[in-house]
């Protein structure tokens, strides 16, 4: 006691003020600074949610208007046809054959034979009489397309532009060769083409383009030039925003589609809001922890200065209860202990996270199988027993510093075999490997020899090391795009030396042997800033060490790595 007041009387009012500084202010920047993060996270991640939305519906609207560019076009191979074989027709002939398909196709104007570059039939007749004759190539805005169309040999969809007869519409041109039976088989022999004007209002509403009320929609891309052409539908300003662009197939080029919500994309998620509001209580809860805080030392201060006055009458009474003291100071030891879990706060989380990572990914699957309704109650079950498990990892971890806490930690007393947490750790990776084009050989041995560990910290290892192996074959990825990423895992018995091997390879950028001194190193890493806390491989080094294991590092730089862990199967 009397150490502990001599010491109290040197230390300063200015330091009780530091000191309650950085205790409020270091974990209220954290608390806003994790809160901004996580918000910026689930924004970017509604905004795609709904963009991807708005792909599907321009996904629609694509296929009806290719669809009604079909329903135009293709019913005209049989007149094609019939040309190609016996070179003309007769007026009588094709006003027949003319009049067949506009009777089932309400979108096509007029039907136009084309000898050469001349319009020399055309259907109906008495609204469209004035083109007969006309030269194409002598008209300005249907030249090229005309000209196009007996180069190539090439179907082509002109316009939209105004016609010759009045009104605005497209003209689908399809090339008749000499010499064959199949009007789209490719040919030398050019005879002429087959000119359907196509309504653009009626194309429209066949569409569907002008019946979109809950969309904003854009066409650009005149006589299929695509996103270099000219807008002929919609507003112009959709092309300067971050509108979903989709390009539509024509018979000879694209259109452009633009399209967004028709009152915008919206400018919150849904849960901005609940997430604030949690940010805030959090902040003022803390607040008034640290305030309570202060008030603790404020009184502690006062105290002290009663102590100094009282001195010399505690030194006796001290004398007296030393017995006393010595159970108090076992008391401050085992209080120190607790207070060593602040210092493993952050080893906590991050093994806490782990399962919790796993439940959000779960549910998550669950929510969007719900959402599409494609629930698929086998694969519900195995999400739920994954949820299930990884409660029970995120318990059994703060079941540990419970009982580290009451100061009755057992050690592990069953044996387990590995084979099944391997397994459930790799299973995490395999879809994500997928996605990223990694190869994943894993070589698991079976009837392995239980050994004493507990399986989600055998689980903790494995993931460790798969991620820095995927962050590494990545890395190398960035510079070499014709890289074929590779992970190997192995779990073996070693009969010899009576213990467990795991062996995690991947071809990865390698590290250095200056990093390989430092990697198991708390907070150290070589990722770039917010991609990693260091903590990984501390973790993991003091979980084999807990198992009287050891941990071996083979690296080539620019080659790969293999990181090998060796567990005594009777430690």
């Amino acid at each position: 006691m009397k150490r502990r007041v001599r010491r109290m009387r040197k230390l300063r009012p200015w330091y009780f003020e530091l000191l309650f500084f950085i205790f409020m202010v270091i974990p209220m920047g954290l608390i806003l600074a994790l809160s901004s993060q996580y918000l910026q996270v689930h924004k970017a991640r509604y905004e795609q949610e709904q963009r991807i939305n708005m792909l599907h519906q321009l996904s629609s609207v694509r296929a009806h208007i290719e669809n009604a560019l079909n329903q135009n076009l293709l019913p005209l191979r049989g007149l094609m046809a019939h040309i190609s074989l016996h070179g003309r027709i007769s007026r009588e002939n094709f006003e027949t054959v003319a009049e067949a398909l506009l009777a089932y196709h309400t979108d096509v104007r007029n039907i136009a034979l084309v000898e050469g570059t001349v319009i020399r039939l055309v259907y109906p007749y008495a609204s469209s009489e004035m083109v007969v004759g006309v030269d194409l190539l002598t008209v300005p805005e249907q030249s090229n397309t005309v000209a196009q169309v007996r180069e190539t040999l090439e179907p082509v969809l002109a316009g939209p532009f105004e016609l010759i007869q009045g009104g605005r519409a497209l003209i689908g041109r399809l090339p008749i060769s000499s010499g064959t039976n199949d009007p789209f088989q490719q040919a030398t022999n050019y005879w002429g083409q087959v000119s359907v004007v196509i309504d653009f209002e009626q194309f429209l509403d066949s569409s569907g383009l002008s019946q979109s009320n809950n969309l904003r929609l854009a066409l650009r891309g005149v006589d299929g030039s695509g996103a270099k052409g000219p807008i002929f539908f919609g507003d112009p300003a959709l092309f300067a925003t971050s509108s979903v662009l989709l390009a539509v197939s024509l018979p000879s080029g694209t259109w452009l589609l633009a399209g967004m919500p028709q009152k915008g994309w919206p400018d919150e998620f849904p849960l901005i809001w609940p997430i604030r509001i949690v940010k805030w209580l959090l902040l003022v809860a803390w607040l008034l922890l640290s305030l309570s805080i202060r008030h603790y030392f404020k009184r502690h201060e006062e105290s002290n200065k009663r102590l100094q006055t009282m001195n010399e009458e505690l030194e006796i009474r001290v004398r007296e209860r030393s017995d006393d003291l010595a159970e108090k100071q076992a008391q401050l030891a085992h209080a120190g202990r607790l207070a060593s879990l602040g210092e493993m706060a952050t080893a906590i989380a991050h093994e806490v996270g782990q399962p919790l990572q796993i439940i959000k990914t779960s549910t998550g699957i669950i929510r969007e199988d719900l959402r599409n309704n494609q629930l698929d109650p086998a694969q519900v079950h195995m999400l739920v027993e994954k949820i299930v498990s990884s409660v029970d990892r995120a318990a059994t971890i703060i079941q540990h510093v419970r009982n580290f806490a009451r100061q009755d930690n057992k050690p592990v007393t069953d044996r387990v075999s590995l084979q099944r947490p391997a397994k459930e750790a790799v299973s995490l990776f395999n879809a994500q490997f997928r996605e990223h084009e990694i190869i994943l050989e894993t070589t698991i041995e079976e009837n392995l020899p239980p050994i004493l560990v507990q399986p989600h910290k055998i689980q903790q290892i494995i993931v460790n090391l798969l991620s820095n192996a995927r962050y590494a074959v990545e890395a190398k990825a960035t510079t070499d795009h014709t890289f074929q990423k590779a992970i190997q895992l192995k779990l073996y018995a070693d009969s010899t030396r009576n213990t467990l091997v795991l062996e995690v390879t991947d071809n990865g950028i390698g590290i250095t042997d200056e990093v390989k001194q430092r990697c198991m190193d708390p907070f150290f890493t070589t990722k770039p800033m917010n991609e990693g806390t260091g903590l990984g491989l501390s973790i993991l080094h003091g979980i084999v060490k807990e198992y009287q294991g050891t941990v071996e590092i083979e690296s080539t730089p620019e080659k790969g790595t293999t990181f090998r862990i060796t567990l005594p199967v009777n430690p």
